[in-house]
């Protein structure tokens, strides 16, 4: 990512965005897989992501 471009939300107005439509598409539920060490595990956190651990 441009370093200009981080801190200023819009990752997270991304993925809002993207929400939305699917809940206009009749979604109920959203998952997401994501790695530790992942720098972006804050912002799902913040929007609402649990951290679970499952394997399978």
């Amino acid at each position: 990512m441009i370093e200009e471009c981080r801190g200023k939300g819009i990752s997270k107005q991304l993925i809002k965005t993207g929400f939305e439509q699917l809940k206009q598409e009749g979604y109920s539920e959203v998952r997401l897989s994501v790695f530790d060490g992942n720098r972006a595990i804050k912002i799902y956190e913040n929007l609402g992501f649990k951290k679970t651990e499952q394997f399978l």
